[in-house]
């Protein structure tokens, strides 16, 4: 008799707790998560230099997701990295300038979060990446290198996958050099506009 009360003792308590794990899960808010980003998304930017030159660019950047949202956070977020970055422009002092992703670095995640009650929109996203350029009034064998990542950031984005027209703006000015081993300042970055599509 005692057995079978502590049996019964026993699935009363199992049961109880499954009940409530199964009510603690159905009450969790269902978190979203942003969709892996289009292969291409094009780049139109505006270059503003230190002199005042501004470099109009145009190209094209890709990005992968690199880390899955936690199910435990609030804020639905995500971590990529930028595989390609390529982007052409002229000026009269510089001649063809391309910018490209610099993969020889590791900078910090991207990172793209949405809002505090669980939706994806609207987001912020800082993009970051190093970045290495070429102007052809230097020659072919001269390569610019950022000292520091490029950090882009857009704090109302509408759209990710893919980008419609969004706006990113450059968070701080980014010096250039030809040689890193000096870190010998040739050009400076102050702005940059880019429209994403």
């Amino acid at each position: 008799m005692k057995s079978r009360s502590k049996m019964l003792l026993v699935a009363i308590v199992v049961i109880a707790g499954f009940a409530a794990l199964l009510s603690y899960v159905n009450a969790r808010p269902t978190f979203k998560q942003y969709p892996q980003p289009h292969p291409l998304c094009s780049v139109n930017a505006d270059v503003t230099l230190a002199n005042g030159a501004v470099i109009n660019s145009s190209g094209t950047m890709s990005m992968e997701i690199t880390g899955e949202s936690s199910p435990d956070e609030i804020v639905p977020s995500q971590t990529l990295k930028a595989t390609s970055f390529n982007s052409v422009g002229d000026h009269p002092e510089l001649g063809h300038v391309v910018w490209m992703l610099d993969d020889s670095r590791t900078a910090e995640p991207t990172v793209i979060s949405g809002t505090a009650d669980g939706e994806l929109y609207p987001a912020s996203c800082d993009i970051v990446f190093y970045v290495k350029a070429t102007a052809s009034n230097f020659g072919d064998d001269v390569t610019f290198y950022s000292t520091t990542p490029v950090r882009m950031r857009s704090t109302d984005l509408m759209s990710f996958n893919p980008h419609n027209n969004e706006a990113y703006q450059l968070v701080e000015p980014v010096d250039f050099t030809n040689d890193l081993a000096s870190g010998e300042v040739s050009f400076t970055v102050v702005n940059l506009t880019s429209i994403l599509n």
